[in-house]
Formats: C-alpha cells, sequence, structure tokens
C-alpha cells in the first residue's frame, strides 16, 4: 500500500501552498522501493523525489526531506517524508473567494486502462491501496462552496475509488482520496471493472476547491 498524509498552510494573501507530506510505502510496493532506493546515496534519492514532485505540482520547491528504512519486519514499512513550497497556484476570481486545484493532491497511480476491450487477461504487479489523506489549513474560518459535487464512492469486486472532502474544523478543508486494486490478475471478461474505477477516478481528478472567507 502507499498512504500519504499532509498538512498543507494556505497562504491566499501571498499566493503560497506550505506542505508537510508523509508517505509510507508497505507490503510488496514497499519491497519495490526499497530495492531501488537501497542503491542509491541520499543525495540521488532527494534528486528522485524533488523530480518526481515537480513532475505533479507546479511551482514547487522541495525545502527538505526525510527517508526511514528501519522496519524490517512485515509488512516492511518504508516512510519518506518532505516539505515543499508553492507559489501562484491559488485562482481568486474575487477578494473573498479561493479557488484551488486538487488535481496534483488526487495523482493515484492507477492500473492504466486505455484499451477498450481485452484479449488477454490484465496482470498487474500486485495488488494495492492507495489512500491520500491532506488537510487543507487556512488562515481565517471559511465555508467550502462545492462540497456536494466534491464526493465519490464507487466499489465493484475489482476494487474501488472513494472521494471525501469536508470541513474537519473552522479553517480546516480535509480531503481523502483512496484508490484500491484487490486483484493481482484481472480476467479478461472484468476488465470493463478497472475501466469503471478509473473513470470514476479520471471524472473528479480534476476537481478544485472552492472556499470562500466567512464573513465577520
Amino acid at each position: 500500500s502507499r498512504i500519504k498524509e499532509g498538512q498543507v498552510m494556505v497562504d491566499p494573501e501571498n499566493n503560497i501552498l506550505k506542505s508537510s507530506v508523509r508517505t509510507t510505502y508497505s507490503g510488496a510496493i514497499s519491497t519495490a522501493v526499497r530495492i531501488h532506493e537501497n542503491r542509491t546515496d541520499k543525495d540521488s534519492i532527494r534528486h528522485n523525489l524533488e523530480t518526481g514532485l515537480k513532475e505533479n505540482f507546479d511551482h514547487l520547491k522541495l525545502d527538505s526531506a526525510g527517508f526511514t528504512r528501519n522496519d524490517q519486519a512485515s509488512p516492511y514499512n518504508y516512510c519518506i517524508s518532505y516539505k515543499a513550497t508553492q507559489d501562484n497556484i491559488l485562482g481568486n476570481p474575487d477578494e473573498k473567494m479561493i479557488v484551488l486545484p486538487l488535481s496534483s493532491w488526487l495523482s493515484h497511480d492507477n492500473l492504466p486502462s486505455v484499451e477498450i476491450n481485452r484479449t488477454l487477461d490484465y496482470y498487474a504487479p500486485y495488488a494495492y491501496t492507495e489512500n491520500f489523506t491532506y488537510r487543507f489549513v487556512f488562515p481565517y474560518p471559511v465555508d467550502l462552496i462545492n462540497e456536494n459535487t466534491l464526493q465519490c464512492n464507487y466499489e465493484n469486486e475489482l476494487g474501488m475509488y472513494s472521494l471525501i472532502v469536508n470541513k474537519s474544523d473552522e479553517k480546516t478543508i480535509t480531503v481523502e482520496s483512496v484508490y484500491v486494486i484487490k486483484k493481482d490478475m484481472i480476467p479478461k471478461d472484468k476488465y470493463y471493472q478497472l475501466k469503471e474505477i478509473n473513470d470514476h477516478w479520471t471524472n473528479i481528478k480534476d476537481s478544485k476547491l472552492m472556499i470562500r472567507k466567512q464573513l465577520n
């Protein structure tokens, strides 16, 4: 599995996001990551992390990164944490409205499903779960205007995708995105189920938080 937990401090006045994120790998995906990174020095790991982040996040500067490789027992947890700064990300249609794009934060490592049909069974490297939870913290009380459009909960026998967005306190919006593939072999006659999971994710992953500053 890949679990991301992060806090993002939102500074609307200066159009800056400061994020602190911890990613925990476990099971088969942890083994794959550790095999690669155990052969690599820390400077190269930091460079690879920054390169990967910049592929997903615009205007990103990696401020710091930390790596932990100490868990030698199952499920072999491997953790990477980082702090980063982004600028010029927020949209401001007016002085009371803030628009925060979510596409970078909802960037799952999904199984591709570009074919319409399969003539052969589909083999994935492993079954896996990705769970991303981010808390966006504002400097003042806010309202989430479009909460109803930021919800998804789809599941079939192959896996699931869900998105939950809500206010966890008057200054904080919590976003939780979960992508699950339950099987590492997908029969060709069940391939449509993978497409359905990906369609639900694709249809919502480019959403935006529509935030309004609460009136005094």
